[in-house]
C-alpha cells in the first residue's frame, strides 16, 4: 500500500510510525477547502521492518546566503520557481521609466543577467539549454508581449554568467571534452564564464566572490 504523508513519529518499542495526512494539508490551503475534519490529523502504521530513505539537500558547501538567496536543480518545484522568478525579470524589464537614459537600460540589463554556480556536468549543460530556452522565449513570446522594451535599439538579451571554483570546466572529464564545453558555451555569444571565481556569500541580488564582486548591478537569479 501507498499512502502519501509525513512522518510525525517513530515508536521503535512498539513498531509503530505515526503518520500526518500531508493531504489534508493541500485541501486546508486550497481557495475551495474541504472539511476533512472527522478524518483526523493523522493515523498510526505498524511495520515489522523499517526503512528510512529521507532522501538527500543540495549541497551549500557552508557558503552564507546560499539557502536563502540562490534557486537549486534538485525537484520539480525547483523548476517551476526558477520559470517564475524568470517571468518576473522579463516583466519587470519591460516597464517604462521616466528617463531612459544609459542607467535606465544598465538597470534593464541588470534584471536579464542570470548566474550559474558550478561548472560541473549539471552546471554546464543548464547554462547551454538555459541560454537556448531563453531564446526560443525571446523569439517566441517576450517579443510580443514586450515588442518595446526587447526590439530594434532597445534590444535587450538575456546574459548567463557562469561560475566555476577551479581552474576549468567539467574537471573529472577527458581535457578534449571540458575544450569542447569551453568553446560551447563561447559560441553562445551570451555566456561569460568565470573559471578560478569561487563563491564566498551570496546576498539578495549579489553573488560576492573571493576576488571580488561578481556584478555591481542586480543578479536577479542565481542558480547553485
Amino acid at each position: 500500500k501507498f499512502y502519501q504523508g509525513e512522518a510525525l513519529a517513530i515508536n521503535p518499542e512498539k513498531r509503530t510510525v505515526t503518520v500526518g495526512k500531508a493531504v489534508l494539508d493541500r485541501f486546508k490551503r486550497e481557495h475551495r477547502k474541504l472539511d476533512l475534519s472527522v478524518l483526523g490529523e493523522k493515523f498510526t502504521l505498524p511495520y515489522d521492518a523499517l526503512v528510512v530513505g529521507v532522501g538527500a539537500v543540495p549541497n551549500t558547501f557552508g557558503i552564507p546566503g546560499v539557502d536563502e538567496n540562490t534557486f537549486f536543480l534538485k525537484e520539480a518545484r525547483d523548476g517551476k520557481l526558477i520559470r517564475g522568478r524568470i517571468h518576473d525579470c522579463f516583466e519587470a524589464a519591460s516597464y517604462p521609466m521616466e528617463d531612459e537614459d544609459k542607467a535606465s537600460v544598465d538597470a534593464r540589463k541588470a534584471l536579464l543577467t542570470f548566474c550559474v554556480v558550478g561548472g560541473g556536468p549539471t552546471g554546464c549543460e543548464f547554462a547551454v539549454l538555459f541560454l537556448a530556452e531563453l531564446t526560443d522565449f525571446i523569439n517566441q513570446d517576450v517579443g510580443r508581449a514586450y515588442p518595446n522594451a526587447f526590439s530594434g535599439s532597445t534590444h535587450l538579451w538575456p546574459r548567463v554568467i557562469l561560475l566555476e571554483a577551479s581552474g576549468e570546466l567539467l574537471g573529472a572529464f577527458d581535457t578534449s571534452l571540458r575544450s569542447y564545453a569551453l568553446r560551447k558555451l563561447h559560441k553562445s555569444g551570451n555566456c561569460e564564464v568565470r573559471l578560478g571565481a569561487a563563491v564566498e556569500r551570496v546576498e539578495p541580488g549579489v553573488v560576492v566572490l573571493k576576488v571580488g564582486v561578481l556584478s555591481k548591478a542586480t543578479c536577479p537569479l542565481a542558480v547553485f
